[in-house]
């Protein structure tokens, strides 16, 4: 995602998406030449499934417009895919933060940290802004914080920037709930049988 236009009134954020769209392009045009050079065996099963999974990749990839308008006090958010398009306008009042949500995973036995970017309602409902992405939020670092602030300072909405647990968090989430599970079957215990 990034700034495309901004001025005093507007800004226009988008995600466009591009490698994936190229990468199952890719993935189809590979599957064809393996398919029509192929002898009918494994080779074909192959390209077949390199054709599918490239097809399925350009029908499903979402690109994201967001547009703010000062002046008119809304939030333009477009969604779009090949099967599929949404759009939703929310008012700067209806807008609680603009939130960056820290998530994790490991890949090749490293953990890589990266962020969702949403914006927090009144009603406490989360929209998230970058949906359907080959990767998965936004990497750590200045760019997504960058973005996120952006965002915020242009709307005159806070910015909440939630920290990821550490393992004491963890483990203390987890003592509590066996806890609380051990003391409801223990009062489940307790109740008289009918």
């Amino acid at each position: 995602m990034k700034i495309v236009s901004q001025d005093s009134n507007a800004m226009v954020i988008k995600d466009q998406n591009v490698a994936g769209y190229f990468g199952g392009l890719l993935l189809t045009l590979i599957g064809f030449i393996i398919f029509i050079n192929s002898d009918f065996g494994y080779t074909s099963l192959i390209a077949l499934a390199f054709i599918i999974v490239g097809v399925l990749l350009v029908i499903f990839i979402k690109t994201t417009t967001i547009q703010i308008s000062k002046g008119e006090q809304k939030i333009m958010l477009f969604h779009k895919s090949m099967l599929k398009k949404t759009d939703r306008i929310l008012s700067f009042a209806d807008v609680k933060a603009v939130t960056l949500q820290p998530m994790s995973r490991i890949v090749n036995g490293q953990r890589q940290n990266y962020y969702d970017l949403y914006l927090t309602t009144n009603s406490n409902e989360q929209i998230k802004l970058n949906p359907g992405q080959m990767k998965k939020g936004f990497q750590t670092g200045g760019k997504s914080r960058q973005l996120a602030s952006q965002m915020a300072e242009f709307m005159g909405k806070p910015l909440n920037e939630s920290a990821l647990p550490n393992m004491g968090e963890i483990f203390s989430t987890i003592k509590g709930a066996i806890a609380e599970n051990k003391a409801q079957k223990e009062n489940d215990n307790n109740q008289p049988q009918k």
